[in-house]
């Protein structure tokens, strides 16, 4: 279909679900509508378009603000904030000042190959994001210039993901990748969740056993969000199985599921009693976090061992200039 008539399809759908209420679809679809007027080709230019777009612009903007508030934080701002304040602060409000170390792209890219495993381990689930990549990674403008998921806008995102999980849930599946949950303005996610019938029980991957302060605050504030919107009968961490990759001679970024079998390779652990006993300190740090990021002064804080444990932050050069 062409771009002329998508944006005015785009445009009808948005109205029709602004009418009922929708206004997570309603904004996606206007912002679907700017999207075919700034980046398709028309053969016949109407100026109709424009009008439709400027209005689109407007309400999409306008939903956005009245229905579908900003959310503070994230897990991974959380786990910025237990290291140090400052990061987080400029994660939030100077993100495009970090540097994403080798050393941290490497992680990245090892902790993807797991993942696409895991989920090989735990097969048959639906995800609860997918939707999101296919719906703005293809290419469904006649495309002067295709758009990315890393153009859609943050808050568009995170409520469409949080959309979709909700459905999912509702739907009961037995099992839903990539989850998303928000409460006390705290938006986290999941690697995985099984319906056990009655509850669910969670399960996030790692790539190693070792379970450090970081990974048990992250564990901990994303049981709390989760356990907030659902019931949580078991939070469970999942790893690779070291004695049976050292069999494998093989670094973890070069398995497959042609090379290694992923009923072996992975091994789980309960923390359940861990992040149960770290939940008496988490509203508070979410209040002190809250406030923290809302200012518009950075926090004036020195270098020192927090800018390297548990992770190497990304804000180190920026710090580093500014001695």
């Amino acid at each position: 279909m062409s771009d002329f008539f998508n944006i005015y399809l785009s445009f009808e759908a948005a109205e029709e679900a602004c009418k009922n209420g929708d206004y997570v679809q309603a904004a996606e679809q206007y912002w679907w509508t700017v999207q075919y007027f700034k980046h398709g080709e028309f053969p016949v230019y109407d100026s109709s378009l424009s009008k439709i777009a400027t209005k689109a612009e407007s309400q999409w903007k306008s939903i956005v603000k009245s229905k579908l508030p900003t959310i503070k934080l994230s897990t991974s701002f959380f786990l910025m904030g237990k290291q140090c304040v400052k990061q987080m602060w400029l994660q939030k409000h100077r993100g495009n000042e970090q540097i994403v170390f080798e050393q941290m792209q490497s992680a990245f890219s090892q902790g993807n190959n797991i993942g696409e495993l895991a989920r090989q381990a735990y097969p048959n689930g639906k995800d609860a994001d997918e939707t999101i990549f296919q719906n703005y990674s293809k290419d469904s403008l006649q495309a002067k210039s295709p758009i990315r998921i890393a153009e859609l806008p943050i808050i568009l995102r995170q409520y469409i993901w949080l959309k979709h999980t909700k459905k999912l849930i509702e739907e009961k599946e037995d099992i839903i990748y990539d989850a998303a949950f928000v409460h006390n303005d705290v938006f986290a996610t999941i690697d995985m969740l099984e319906y056990t019938g009655e509850d669910y029980i969670v399960y996030e991957l790692k790539t190693t056993e070792v379970i450090d302060g970081g990974y048990s605050f992250e564990s901990a504030i994303q049981y709390y969000v989760i356990n907030n919107n659902i019931p949580v009968k078991d939070y469970y961490i999942i790893y690779p199985n070291k004695n049976y990759v050292n069999e494998l001679s093989l670094p973890l970024t070069e398995l497959t599921t042609g090379n290694c079998e992923t009923q072996k390779l992975f091994v789980k652990k309960s923390i359940l009693k861990e992040v149960e006993e770290l939940q008496k300190n988490i509203e508070r740090n979410i209040k002190t976090f809250k406030k923290i990021i809302e200012k518009n002064r950075c926090p004036q804080l020195k270098m020192g061992n927090r800018c390297h444990k548990p992770y190497e932050c990304a804000f180190i050069q920026y710090c580093s200039n500014r001695k």
